[in-house]
Protein backbone atom coordinates (compact mmCIF):
# COMPACT_ATOMS: atom_id res chain seq x y z
CA UNK A 1 0.00 0.00 0.00
CA UNK A 2 1.14 3.52 -0.75
CA UNK A 3 1.05 6.27 1.97
CA UNK A 4 -1.96 8.31 0.55
CA UNK A 5 -4.05 4.50 0.60
CA UNK A 6 -2.43 3.90 4.20
CA UNK A 7 -3.90 7.45 5.24
CA UNK A 8 -7.16 7.04 3.50
CA UNK A 9 -7.65 3.75 5.67
CA UNK A 10 -6.37 5.88 8.52
CA UNK A 11 -8.77 8.11 8.05
CA UNK A 12 -11.82 5.80 6.92
CA UNK A 13 -11.34 3.57 10.39
CA UNK A 14 -11.13 6.89 12.44
CA UNK A 15 -14.64 7.56 11.39
CA UNK A 16 -15.87 4.26 12.18
CA UNK A 17 -14.58 4.85 16.02
CA UNK A 18 -16.22 8.11 16.19
CA UNK A 19 -19.25 6.72 14.45
CA UNK A 20 -18.90 3.97 17.44
CA UNK A 21 -18.13 5.99 20.13
CA UNK A 22 -21.55 8.00 19.07
CA UNK A 23 -23.58 5.09 19.02
CA UNK A 24 -21.75 4.18 22.98
CA UNK A 25 -22.50 6.89 23.81
CA UNK A 26 -26.24 7.12 23.49
CA UNK A 27 -26.45 3.67 24.63
CA UNK A 28 -24.84 4.59 27.91
CA UNK A 29 -27.53 7.50 27.74
CA UNK A 30 -30.29 4.88 27.33
CA UNK A 31 -28.66 2.51 29.84
CA UNK A 32 -28.39 4.95 32.40
CA UNK A 33 -32.14 5.77 32.16
CA UNK A 34 -33.06 2.04 32.12
CA UNK A 35 -30.88 1.94 35.12
CA UNK A 36 -33.15 4.83 36.67
CA UNK A 37 -36.40 3.53 36.28
CA UNK A 38 -35.68 -0.20 37.38
CA UNK A 39 -34.47 1.78 40.68
CA UNK A 40 -37.43 3.79 40.69
CA UNK A 41 -39.35 0.87 40.51
CA UNK A 42 -37.68 -1.68 42.95
CA UNK A 43 -37.45 1.22 45.27
CA UNK A 44 -41.81 1.81 44.89
CA UNK A 45 -42.09 -1.71 45.54
CA UNK A 46 -40.11 -1.43 48.54
CA UNK A 47 -37.10 -4.04 47.34
CA UNK A 48 -33.43 -4.50 46.97
CA UNK A 49 -33.26 -7.41 44.61
CA UNK A 50 -35.55 -8.09 41.27
CA UNK A 51 -35.85 -10.22 38.72
CA UNK A 52 -37.42 -10.36 35.10
CA UNK A 53 -39.43 -13.06 33.59
CA UNK A 54 -36.35 -14.81 31.90
CA UNK A 55 -34.39 -14.78 34.88
CA UNK A 56 -32.42 -11.99 35.06
CA UNK A 57 -31.31 -10.61 38.66
CA UNK A 58 -30.82 -6.86 39.64
CA UNK A 59 -29.62 -6.07 43.36
CA UNK A 60 -29.56 -2.63 44.30
CA UNK A 61 -27.28 -1.30 46.92
CA UNK A 62 -25.62 1.81 48.57
CA UNK A 63 -21.98 2.72 47.83
CA UNK A 64 -20.06 5.21 49.03
CA UNK A 65 -18.42 7.36 46.44
CA UNK A 66 -15.73 10.04 47.23
CA UNK A 67 -15.81 13.61 46.63
CA UNK A 68 -13.33 16.26 47.14
CA UNK A 69 -14.57 19.60 48.87
CA UNK A 70 -10.75 21.16 49.83
CA UNK A 71 -7.99 19.95 47.85
CA UNK A 72 -5.70 21.68 50.27
CA UNK A 73 -6.66 20.17 53.11
CA UNK A 74 -7.04 16.59 51.42
CA UNK A 75 -3.24 16.63 49.98
CA UNK A 76 -2.13 17.88 53.48
CA UNK A 77 -3.64 15.43 55.19
CA UNK A 78 -2.52 12.69 53.02
CA UNK A 79 1.51 14.19 52.79
CA UNK A 80 1.07 13.82 56.82
CA UNK A 81 -0.40 10.91 57.46
CA UNK A 82 1.46 9.60 54.38
CA UNK A 83 -1.85 7.62 53.21
CA UNK A 84 -0.89 7.91 49.16
CA UNK A 85 -3.30 5.19 48.75
CA UNK A 86 -5.78 7.68 48.54
CA UNK A 87 -4.46 8.83 45.42
CA UNK A 88 -4.61 6.99 42.14
CA UNK A 89 -1.25 6.68 40.92
CA UNK A 90 -0.61 8.53 37.42
CA UNK A 91 1.45 11.16 36.23
CA UNK A 92 0.21 14.21 34.84
CA UNK A 93 1.50 14.56 31.50
CA UNK A 94 1.27 17.98 30.87
CA UNK A 95 2.45 19.33 34.00
CA UNK A 96 5.37 16.51 33.54
CA UNK A 97 6.44 17.64 30.21
CA UNK A 98 6.57 20.90 31.58
CA UNK A 99 8.73 20.26 34.03
CA UNK A 100 11.28 18.34 32.25
CA UNK A 101 11.32 20.95 29.30
CA UNK A 102 12.32 23.53 32.03
CA UNK A 103 15.23 20.59 33.68
CA UNK A 104 13.78 19.87 36.64
CA UNK A 105 14.35 16.73 37.60
CA UNK A 106 11.61 14.45 39.07
CA UNK A 107 12.56 11.68 41.27
CA UNK A 108 11.03 8.39 40.36
CA UNK A 109 9.93 9.56 37.15
CA UNK A 110 11.29 9.18 34.34
CA UNK A 111 10.48 9.68 30.45
CA UNK A 112 10.69 8.24 27.14
CA UNK A 113 9.83 9.13 23.74
CA UNK A 114 7.07 7.97 21.98
CA UNK A 115 6.15 8.84 18.24
CA UNK A 116 2.77 9.82 17.62
CA UNK A 117 1.02 10.49 14.31
CA UNK A 118 -1.66 13.40 13.99
CA UNK A 119 -3.99 14.01 11.08
CA UNK A 120 -5.57 16.81 9.33
CA UNK A 121 -8.53 17.01 7.18
CA UNK A 122 -8.12 19.01 4.30
CA UNK A 123 -10.74 21.61 3.68
CA UNK A 124 -12.10 20.92 0.23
Amino acid sequence: MNISTLINSLVDIRKQKADLAAQIKELNTTEAGLEKDIMHAMTEAGTFRAASDVGHTVNMAKKVHPAIVNWEDFYAYVAETKNFDLIQKRLSGPAFRDRWDQGVAIPGASSSEVWELSITQSRK
